[in-house]
């Protein structure tokens, strides 16, 4: 039964669903086709959110904690799972799906991050190599200015 499985799957999550599908069911007259639509999709927001919250809760590896900088993750399942307590299927899906894709590039761009980071640290570095020589040639010359030119040897007998 339908309601069978969104109700495990909510239990799951913790929501509670507003009263629309049981009063779908009780207002059928026989033609159950408009609450077994609604049971359909509150079914699919149901599973979408249960996606989204087991994504969030799975440890993400360290280049995934990168690419999560500045992001929520769980902001976005939390607004998908208040969306289907309100019976707003689609809006729960696609902040459900949100989450998910989120999640699943974010491994792409820590990668990214780390790699940029290295090649502004490999840019740095070679900007101090290149101060430094530069810095150690002035010196030298300003040595070798201040000395004078370099006295003759004496002629040889």
């Amino acid at each position: 039964d339908l309601r069978d499985e969104i109700e495990t799957i909510t239990d799951e999550l913790g929501v509670r669903l507003p009263p629309s599908l049981e009063e779908a069911y009780e207002a059928a007259d026989g033609d159950f086709s408009a609450a077994t639509a609604l049971a359909q999709d509150q079914l699919e927001a149901a599973a979408a959110v249960l996606a989204a919250k087991e994504t969030v809760e799975s440890e993400p590896s360290l280049l995934a904690t990168i690419g999560l900088l500045g992001e929520d993750p769980d902001l976005e399942y939390q607004a998908a799972a208040v969306a289907l307590e309100n019976d707003l299927h689609e809006e729960a899906i696609a902040d459900a799906d949100q989450v998910v894709v989120l999640l699943a590039a974010a491994e792409d761009v820590g990668m990214t991050r780390v790699i940029k980071a290295a090649v502004a640290l490999v840019a740095l570095l070679g900007l101090i190599i290149v101060v430094v020589v530069m810095v150690i040639r002035r010196s030298r010359r300003r040595v070798a200015l201040e000395s004078g030119p370099a006295a003759e040897d004496p002629p040889s007998a």
